[in-house]
């Protein structure tokens, strides 16, 4: 198939799609002690999080699905009102195969950490994170700030020197949370008191939007990797020499067609699926790829199951390049993929992957 044909038909297929639609909340914090995060970071503040959550609430809500914790951290299959008539070959395609589905939600730093090097923060020093929250995940606003409030109190990290001796987890305060819905941000928390939304929900964020194509956005597609990006193809872990438009195409129809199928208010049929999945194949046909990227080793310690896992995956940059509609369907997926970030592990921080703009480099 040539490129002429391949890229108005998947753009004219990406205008019915709906990705679900995001909320982020932005934290603040006043280093009080020195702190010092592991790599990767995020995974330190979704650790200490999870288990808080998981403390707060009694076991029979955890066993029967009720808490946040397992809302957020453990999401059921059945806790998310999937379209009818998928069956388990495209659900495996999607990733949506198993018992649990994609969490709703992103965590990352607020400034990008040194891949496989942990982040030491001083005392005074400021440190900020972030929640990407889709779609009904906002109802989840007031807890979550409550839990991040009292999270930091006690220490956060691992236990390490304090000026005045000790060897503890270094303590911090929480300074500033905002909440940015959609290009709207209001403040929550402004150092002294709170102020939250008579109601946190899906009435927040704007009316949905299809993606539109790109009509500035000729020139080929730089994806710079900020964070460790784990892809998998054909059951396989996607190392520096095996990066193909195919490996490519397949995480981003998993990542943004499986969260709009558990998410989107406006979920693909199982026909659009099969039409999008159709049209990646026919972009990924006209699409050349070239890379600059080096593998950024690291692992996490998971409490819940008391053993490491791997977190290692590409940074760097990815060059996609075509015909300008092939770049422009890119360029699309991109700014689509950019607040949910790409491959597994995202609620880690993973993934962060951002379209660099036209001529500007690419120093991830």
């Amino acid at each position: 198939m040539s490129a002429s044909d391949a890229s108005p038909s998947f753009l004219s297929r990406l205008r019915s799609f709906a990705p679900p639609r995001t909320a982020t909340l932005r934290l603040t914090y006043r280093a009080e002690g020195t702190i010092r995060l592991k790599s990767p970071p995020a995974s330190v503040w979704r650790g200490q999080l999870g288990e808080f959550l998981h403390r707060i609430a009694p076991t029979h809500h955890h066993d029967n699905n009720l808490s946040l914790y397992r809302r957020l951290f453990r999401t059921p299959r059945a806790a998310v009102d999937l379209p009818k008539g998928y069956d388990e070959r495209m659900l495996g395609r999607l990733g949506l195969a198993g018992d649990h589905v994609p969490h709703p939600f992103v965590m990352r730093m607020a400034s990008a950490p040194v891949p496989g090097q942990p982040l030491q923060v001083a005392p005074g020093d400021a440190v900020g994170i972030e929640l990407t929250l889709m779609e009904a995940a906002l109802e989840t606003v007031p807890a979550l700030c409550a839990a991040f409030e009292s999270l930091a109190t006690n220490g956060i990290g691992s236990r390490t020197e304090q000026p005045g001796g000790s060897r503890r987890r270094g303590r911090a305060v929480l300074t500033a949370a905002v909440l940015d819905t959609g290009g709207t941000t209001t403040t929550l928390y402004d150092g002294s008191s709170w102020t939250l939304p008579p109601s946190c929900s899906t009435d927040l964020l704007p009316d949905v939007v299809m993606p539109q194509p790109c009509p500035d956005a000729d020139a080929p597609v730089t994806l710079a990797l900020w964070t460790p990006l784990r892809l998998t193809h054909r059951r396989r872990v996607v190392g520096p020499g095996d990066v193909s438009v195919p490996a490519l195409g397949a995480a981003f129809f998993r990542r943004l067609v499986g969260l709009a199928v558990c998410y989107s208010p406006m979920p693909p049929s199982p026909q659009q699926a099969t039409t999008l999945l159709d049209a990646f194949f026919a972009l990924g046909d006209a699409t050349t790829v070239t890379t600059d990227v080096r593998w950024a080793e690291d692992s996490r310690y998971s409490a819940r199951q008391g053993t490491r896992h791997p977190t290692g995956g590409l940074v760097g940059s990815i060059r996609l390049e075509g015909t300008p509609d092939v770049n422009r369907s890119w360029r699309l997926l991109a700014e689509a993929v950019a607040p949910l970030h790409l491959g597994t592990q995202t609620a880690l921080g993973l993934g962060s992957v951002e379209p660099v703009p036209a001529g500007a480099p690419a120093d991830a």
